[in-house]
């Protein structure tokens, strides 16, 4: 017999300790809401918000930092490529965007776009586009425009849509009860 298909029958035979499923594993653990007046001990200090509110702790907003941060990388980066781009135009040196993106050929009218639209973000790329352009400008007209429009709507959509939690709450609660020793008073608190 091959060693080859001995190894396959070995490698595909199961061990006996993989053979028994393993139990699911438990489910977190969260403490119950601590009755009025006394200490919540051993609470978590932030519960995700499902929508319900939990006594002894308050609501936190907070905007979406990655979507905004992401949002601005986006479209500010591409708006100075617009504007390098603008001031390339302006300088009259179009070889590398070829002869009808900044200057008329000679069947164009002489009434061109200026680039200087390319500083205004967002709508710039799109107005620039109504002017002289070649296939490769046109395209890189429109996915500049398009960047920046994707990075504005990160950016809105990080504040429009806030973070939410619940974390529990900064006061001080003291409770006062009888002790369980037959003589004395208790006296918790927790912050």
């Amino acid at each position: 017999m091959s060693p080859l298909i001995v190894f396959a029958a070995l490698a595909a035979m199961p061990l006996a300790e993989d053979s028994q499923p393993s139990p699911p594993p438990a489910p977190p653990r969260v403490a119950p809401p601590a009755p009025a007046g006394e200490p919540a001990v051993g609470r978590p200090d932030r519960l995700d918000y499902t929508g319900v509110e939990v006594p002894d702790y308050h609501l936190v907003k907070r905007p979406r930092w990655g979507l905004v941060g992401a949002g601005a990388g986006v479209g500010l980066g591409l708006f100075v490529f617009s504007i390098f781009t603008g001031i390339v135009g302006l300088s009259g040196y179009t070889q590398f965007f070829g002869p009808g993106m900044f200057t008329p050929s000679s069947t164009q009218k002489s009434e061109e776009l200026s680039p200087a639209v390319l500083f205004i973000p967002i709508l710039g790329p799109f107005i620039m586009l109504g002017g002289p352009t070649t296939s490769l400008s046109a395209t890189l007209l429109v996915l500049d425009g398009l960047g920046q429009v994707a990075g504005l709507a990160l950016a809105v959509i990080g504040f429009a849509v806030p973070n939410r939690w619940l974390e529990l709450d900064d006061r001080l609660r003291v409770s006062v009860g009888a002790p369980r020793a037959p003589l004395g008073l208790t006296v918790s608190g927790a912050l």
